[in-house]
């Protein structure tokens, strides 16, 4: 009798073992499906924001002549972000790591020129917090993809 007792322990131990191996390697939230997510959105957000440079070069937002009559610092600035959002824009799409690195290059050059140059970008303390929580949440995400990589 004791004997079936002994059987039952070791089958329940390792139950509760198999359990617990299974519940540390697969957690409930996967933190790569989250980066996905979040970095197809920024990626969307950011081709609408080269997309509405692009618009603006071409006469389709505001004056059809008002792009040529800037200064050649304006245009210039212009032409870069247009090129670069949406170049990050596609390799955030593609889950690159191109993309991600690219994407950090145009909001660090933004916030520095914004910074520098006054005049030149809108840089209203709403859109320093905002891009300093996107930078924030994606490098957060990308850590905790690594970390449970590791696993």
């Amino acid at each position: 009798m004791f004997g079936f007792l002994q059987k039952q322990k070791e089958k329940i131990g390792s139950a509760s073992d198999a359990l617990r191996t299974a519940a540390e390697s697969s957690s409930f939230i996967r933190w790569h499906t989250v980066l996905t997510i979040f970095a197809r959105i920024v990626a969307l957000l950011w081709l609408m924001k080269g997309l509405a440079g692009w618009s603006a070069m071409i006469g389709v937002l505001g004056d059809g002549g008002d792009f040529v009559s800037r200064s050649i610092q304006f245009q210039s600035t212009v032409i870069y972000f247009s090129t670069i959002d949406v170049i990050a824009a596609v390799g955030l799409w593609m889950i690159s790591a191109w993309g991600g690195v690219v994407w950090l290059i145009a909001v660090m050059s933004y916030i520095v020129i914004a910074t520098l140059f006054p005049g030149m970008l809108a840089m209203g303390p709403w859109i320093a917090w905002t891009l300093g929580f996107l930078v924030l949440a994606y490098l957060s995400l990308m850590w905790l993809g690594a970390r449970e990589d590791n696993r």
